[in-house]
């Protein structure tokens, strides 16, 4: 299975809900775009290869170090509870229980996914930002052959690509936003969840560029972030945020052999 990454990173504030997201037409975002650009792919290549694909997306975020799907029926009481998705390991594949797949036959279909889950998505107002994203969300999308009846996006196998788009809430200083109660706790969730993937990253990076050398230990399991995408970092790009300007770097390709669990 091809696997692809693309995080927005940068400080609270920096645009990284617009890169992913946008707006209307020309300001569309990364995401909006890659839903196009797929679908207009499929259909040249189903004319050229007769070839039938399937479109599967899921869109989760990860608060306070816990798993929500935003798909799901928010509670209908105040006080009631969201609940929760389960990481499961199974066959050496991270899992994520309870999660809803949903076929798109378009686009459009997607983008109205999109918009429906960023309703749900936990954002509050901050001395640095008046909707400041409080948690990581993550954007799925996979590619799986029609087999008819018996397509099945949970089956590994069946997958032919995968593609994680993720807007990363941003880093905060707690003496700039005077966050305090709940919004200090997030924060910190936030910067822990950060800081640990930076170490994935750079443990990710000397490994491939010292591949022989003992490998160091990536530390996945420090954070849910980081854990769900375990087994399938294998094209990392990272939209680095600063202010209004966005800058797009690759980090390169990160071989699947290089990933050592801890």
């Amino acid at each position: 299975m091809n696997a692809g990454l693309i995080f927005a990173y940068g400080p609270t504030n920096s645009g990284k809900t617009f890169t992913i997201q946008g707006g209307k037409d020309e300001s569309a975002g990364i995401l909006p775009r890659s839903l196009t650009t797929l679908f207009e792919s499929l259909a040249a290549k189903t004319e050229q290869a007769g070839v039938d694909w399937t479109v599967w997306v899921t869109y989760m975020e990860i608060y306070n170090e816990n798993v929500y799907d935003l798909l799901d029926q928010p509670p209908s009481a105040k006080n009631e509870p969201r609940k929760q998705c389960k990481l499961k390991e199974h066959n050496g594949q991270i899992h994520v229980k309870g999660l809803r797949e949903l076929q798109v036959r378009s686009a459009e279909e997607a983008r109205q996914v999109l918009r429906y889950g960023a309703k749900h998505r936990q954002v509050a107002e901050t001395m640095s930002n008046d909707v400041s994203s409080r948690s990581h969300s993550v954007f799925n999308i996979k590619l799986v052959p029609n087999r008819g009846s018996d397509t099945d996006p949970t089956d590994v196998s069946q997958v032919h690509s995968k593609l994680a788009i993720v807007d990363l809430a941003g880093s905060e200083r707690a003496l700039k936003t005077r966050a305090t109660g709940e919004r200090l706790k997030e924060a910190s969730n936030i910067n822990v969840s950060l800081m640990n993937l930076g170490r994935c990253l750079e443990a990710l990076r000397w490994n491939q560029v010292n591949s022989n050398k003992v490998a160091h230990v990536v530390p996945f399991r420090h954070s849910k972030l980081t854990r769900i995408f375990q087994v399938t970092a294998r094209y990392i790009f990272v939209c680095a945020c600063v202010d209004v300007c966005v800058r797009i770097r690759a980090s390169g390709r990160v071989q699947q052999s290089s990933v050592v669990t801890t």
